[in-house]
């Protein structure tokens, strides 16, 4: 019965005549009354970076604007200071670079620190601080021999 099928399918296609097979492709391959305009979209011009907002300039040093961060809390207020610090210098660094992550060189050093917990855990409560300050490059020095 296959054998049939595919004998009768083969007959049909090599018996009828071209033209009936014509006009099937066409509606693919028609072509266009005029020939059409290629537009290429333009970028637009990308404006100039912005200056860092500088606070302070004198020579080749720098500060920027203030920033300001609030550390993990701990049950001494030292440690949790030391906190604050660590994580004022990770986000100078991430935001600015490098240069600017210096607490030393930093202008406005200001802190916060006070009671986090509600209740006391083991007899003692748990203080967070909060430090502010201007992240600052220092500036280029002389060479020593």
């Amino acid at each position: 019965m296959l054998k049939a099928l595919a004998l009768a399918l083969t007959l049909t296609l090599t018996t009828c005549p071209a033209a009936a097979f014509e006009g099937m492709l066409d509606f693919y391959h028609q072509s266009d009354p005029k020939p059409r305009k290629i537009y290429r979209k333009r970028s637009k011009p990308t404006p100039p970076p912005k200056p860092e907002k500088l606070a302070h300039h004198t020579n080749d040093a720098r500060c920027l604007d203030t920033v300001r961060v609030v550390g993990s809390q701990d049950i001494r207020e030292t440690a949790a200071e030391e906190s604050a610090r660590k994580a004022w210098a990770e986000l100078v660094r991430y935001q600015s670079g490098e240069a600017f992550m210096d607490m030393l060189h930093a202008k406005d050093y200001r802190r916060r620190c006070g009671r986090s917990s509600i209740g006391e855990v083991a007899g003692t409560t748990f203080i967070r601080c909060e430090v502010q300050a201007k992240p600052c490059r220092p500036g280029m020095s002389d060479a020593k021999e």
